[in-house]
């Protein structure tokens, strides 16, 4: 577990959402998925997973 940069894909993410018209709400459920899956990785860019990784990590495969 390494939390760098989750903070950022939290944020992000956060931001993306409400820029495309999500609620801030939506926007922070979507985040948080985001930046737990960034805390399975290493580093922070590299920890990012792309939509089908966050799904499937939400998932539980």
């Amino acid at each position: 577990m390494d939390t760098t940069g989750c903070g950022d894909s939290y944020i992000g993410t956060l931001l993306t959402a409400i820029a495309a018209g999500r609620s801030v709400a939506e926007g922070a459920q979507v985040a948080a998925a985001v930046s737990a899956y960034a805390a399975t990785g290493v580093g922070a860019q590299s920890s990012y997973g792309t939509t089908d990784e966050v799904i499937e990590f939400l998932a539980g495969r």
